[in-house]
């Protein structure tokens, strides 16, 4: 491990990272329920912001993960997409429901498939990881599939991903708090 980047890991292993993303994104996901009727604009913003904070917390992941399997790689690709996806959904947040469908359903069923697959290769905390990648691959594949889709759909869609996500981010933490040990929580 590079000493460059030993508060990443510092940080990272405490726990309090996951705990702060998780919170974010129970946050998101419960101002979205809350005000599904929100603007175009609106869901623009919070879901970009979302998804960018959990594409740099999957980066967070991937490069403090002591493991040097292929699971690594995958977090960080979804890391990637995820801050640029996040970046997509800001920069035009107002202009068509239709960049939001796409950057948001796109990188819902990219992270299920991600999740899917770690959960299958990597112990530990199998059945959270499950649970989440098949939230997450769902509620992508609804939200690029359902014909003439409102913001008000994507929305409450969006929302409950962004539950789950946060949850179990917060758990993750908590556990590693907890127990010193740090889970995969990408």
């Amino acid at each position: 491990m590079s000493r460059g980047f030993e508060p990443l890991k510092t940080v990272h292993a405490s726990g309090w990272l996951l705990i702060a993303v998780g919170g974010i994104s129970i946050a998101a996901g419960l101002l979205v329920l809350a005000y599904p009727e929100m603007t175009l604009l609106v869901l623009g913003l919070v879901a970009g912001i979302n998804v960018l904070l959990l594409g740099v917390q999957a980066l967070v992941d991937a490069v403090t993960d002591e493991d040097g399997s292929g699971a690594r790689m995958l977090v960080a690709v979804l890391g990637v997409l995820g801050v640029l996806g996040g970046i997509v959904m800001m920069r035009r947040p107002g202009e068509t429901v239709l960049v939001i469908v796409m950057v948001l359903g796109l990188w819902l069923v990219l992270s299920g498939l991600t999740e899917a697959i770690i959960s299958l290769t990597v112990p530990g905390e199998r059945g959270l990881r499950l649970l989440r990648a098949a939230v997450d691959f769902l509620i992508g594949v609804l939200i690029l599939a359902w014909p003439d889709v409102s913001v008000a759909t994507v929305a409450v869609l969006a929302a409950i991903a962004f539950l789950v996500r946060g949850v179990s981010a917060v758990y993750v933490g908590w556990q590693t708090r907890r127990t010193g040990s740090v889970a995969v929580a990408s």
